[in-house]
């Protein structure tokens, strides 16, 4: 599809467009190529998105089953949801102000699969990815500055050598503010290390054995929620 646009565009929506596999945008009066909102949703025969033209605030990708590869140039929120076969991400901007990556089954986190080419992240959300297996250093894939994270519903593989065993040890060291943790499966350890953390919310996370803490742990708000927390857990804990 190519379509012709006389200045920038508020929303483009494309919903069930089942036979359109590519499109293309031509701006004819302006030379940055604005787009205030994508909305793609159930166009089941796009394959690659080429967005890096553009300069995207807001894009929201969903339900479209054989979108393999997304790449963005400049953009501010990213939503990717529901998308059963991508396996590439690429973003290349200077910060992101919303990043959620949910429901993406085949979505690993290794060199072929991912990069990110940003130097901060307001909110990274990630829901149900890599549903055989997430590395439990997955983090070292997005900028040390991430104001707030949260994950959900994640399993992870042992993949840290620990007196000859391995375990899984998420390593959360991104100077956040926020950080909240649910259902996370197959987990051994959590280091945490923010001296800007105010708030952090641990649940469901079954056969945590060490729990580590380095962060503004004196903080009103992150004491009394994590008061809360530390008593439903079993395990060994240090705060710093």
């Amino acid at each position: 599809m190519h379509i012709e646009v006389i200045t920038s565009i508020n929303k483009l929506k494309l919903i069930g467009l089942e036979d359109l596999e590519e499109f293309e945008l031509v701006f004819l009066n302006s030379q940055e190529c604005n787009i205030k909102e994508l909305y793609i949703e159930s166009c089941p025969e796009f394959y690659n998105l080429y967005l890096l033209p553009y300069n995207i605030e807001r894009a929201i990708i969903k339900n479209s089953k054989d979108i393999n590869e997304v790449i963005f140039g400049t953009v501010s929120e990213i939503t990717l949801e529901n998308l059963d076969r991508i396996t590439h991400l690429s973003v290349k901007t200077n910060k992101l102000k919303k990043l959620y990556l949910l429901n993406l089954p085949y979505f690993t986190f290794n060199d072929d699969s991912i990069n990110l080419e940003v130097t901060e992240i307001d909110e990274l959300f990630i829901k149900d990815v890599a549903r055989t297996g997430l590395p439990s250093q997955f983090l070292k894939y997005f900028p040390d500055q991430i104001s707030s994270i949260k994950l959900e519903d994640l399993t992870f593989i042992k993949d840290y050598l620990l007196n000859n065993n391995y375990i899984s040890s998420l390593d959360l060291n991104k100077n956040s503010t926020s950080i909240e943790l649910y259902n996370l499966n197959n987990l051994s350890r959590i280091n945490v290390s923010s001296p800007y953390l105010t708030s952090l919310n641990i649940s469901y996370i079954n056969g945590i054995s060490y729990l580590y803490i380095d962060g503004n742990i004196q903080s009103g708000n992150l004491v009394n929620n994590f008061e809360e927390t530390i008593s439903s857990f079993n395990t060994y804990i240090i705060l710093i």
